[in-house]
């Protein structure tokens, strides 16, 4: 699977599992398949329920926006939220 490197990000091209599938859009199917993929120690940042309802099903852990400021806060990353 070819990637490109930045920084610290890492993009990865992904053949998502089709959006049509329990409503998903292109960008939360190919989330949940990378997810998938990587298996090891991933957390998915998704806000939209039916996408969260979807990783929950296939055992990922998953946070939305609000949960990963209230963790960069606990953890002193950010000073207020």
């Amino acid at each position: 699977m070819p990637s490109e490197t930045d920084g610290w990000i890492t993009a990865i091209e992904v053949k998502p599992i089709k959006p049509d599938a329990a409503n998903l859009d292109v960008g939360e199917a190919s989330t949940l398949t990378l997810a998938v993929e990587h298996i090891a120690r991933v957390l998915v940042l998704m806000d939209g329920t039916i996408g969260r309802s979807c990783a929950r099903a296939l055992d990922l852990s998953v946070t939305g926006l609000v949960g990963a400021l209230l963790a960069a806060k606990r953890e002193g990353l950010v000073p207020s939220v």
